[in-house]
């Protein structure tokens, strides 16, 4: 039963896709369609974050569980081998698919890329340096959750895999890792769950939702959902935290998830109800600014 697989595996990136194009969701989860070759830019970038995201799990592996003081930090920088030796062991494990251990020697643009990785990585020890005291509590976190709809007569089992979870003050912090830049702003969650708006802020409904398959892992505790934007990490004002503007007048910065939490179940509820309704078909998006990087654009001639 092709909804049955449905059911027992939905991610943050899928709901994403249903919202942009019901018609991609359609062919990728339903019908299974393999993805056309990727663009070569598009498989770089990806790498990229992957490398760096390794990099940074493999140097706070010692730490998981344990406080990690501004000295620990500076102990790590003072120490560029091992560093090299953790961007070694990233592009053995992830790019050259050989493990952690294999005696790999990066050369050529492999070699660029790992200096490019190294800028990066000392930039976010500075900023985690600045951030310190913290616990690190783990990377990779892998959470899933049986989520109800029809007033309970099914349901979904979302999952997620969360970058980095850390805790300070009392406070839970999850992140995601971007490689790239972006935005940090939304309005309001009406917007996060709409089809066809451009420049919908889906970078909501993925640390939203990490923050709901957390949640039973806090003790209680406030959650911060944040974005880890890899190319904003120089910028003299960086910050991970979700910014809340429902107007010009009101900025707020989203420092628990609890007031957002209600309202954002309800609006999954609906957006998950959609997706098994038989009566609702899964149509074609009429924005086409989610078409310029669809791989299955040749198949619905966008």
């Amino acid at each position: 039963n092709i909804f049955a697989s449905m059911v027992s595996k939905t991610s943050s990136s899928s709901l994403n896709s249903y919202i942009d194009c019901p018609l991609q969701f359609y062919l990728t989860q339903v019908e299974r369609i393999k993805e056309p070759e990727e663009v070569l830019e598009t498989i770089e970038a990806n790498m990229f974050g992957t490398l760096l995201h390794s990099v940074m799990e493999f140097l706070y592996q010692p730490w998981v569980g344990k406080l990690v003081q501004e000295n620990d930090i500076e102990d790590i920088l003072n120490h560029p081998l091992h560093i090299e030796r953790m961007i070694t062991a990233a592009f053995s494990e992830k790019y050259f698919k050989k493990g952690k251990d294999a005696d790999v020697k990066l050369e050529g643009s492999y070699l660029l890329t790992a200096r490019v990785i190294r800028k990066y990585v000392r930039q976010i020890l500075q900023v985690d340096k600045a951030y310190a005291p913290f616990r690190y509590i783990q990377s990779e976190e892998r959470c899933a959750l049986s989520f109800p709809i029809y007033d309970g007569k099914m349901a979904v089992n979302l999952k997620g895999f969360i970058d980095r979870v850390d805790e300070k003050e009392g406070t839970i912090r999850i992140l995601d890792y971007k490689s790239g830049s972006g935005d940090l702003v939304f309005k309001g969650l009406t917007e996060v769950f709409e089809h066809n708006l451009d420049k919908r802020p889906k970078f909501v409904l993925q640390t939203f939702l990490y923050s709901i398959l957390y949640r039973d892992k806090t003790d209680g505790k406030p959650i911060i959902p944040g974005i880890f934007y890899i190319k904003n990490v120089f910028k003299k004002d960086f910050t991970t935290e979700l910014i809340y503007k429902p107007e010009k007048s009101v900025t707020e910065i989203v420092t628990d998830f609890s007031p957002f939490e209600e309202e954002f179940r309800e609006k999954l509820t609906a957006c998950l109800e959609e997706i098994f309704n038989p009566e609702i078909p899964f149509a074609q998006c009429t924005n086409t600014k989610p078409c310029e990087y669809c791989p299955y654009r040749i198949i619905c001639r966008r």
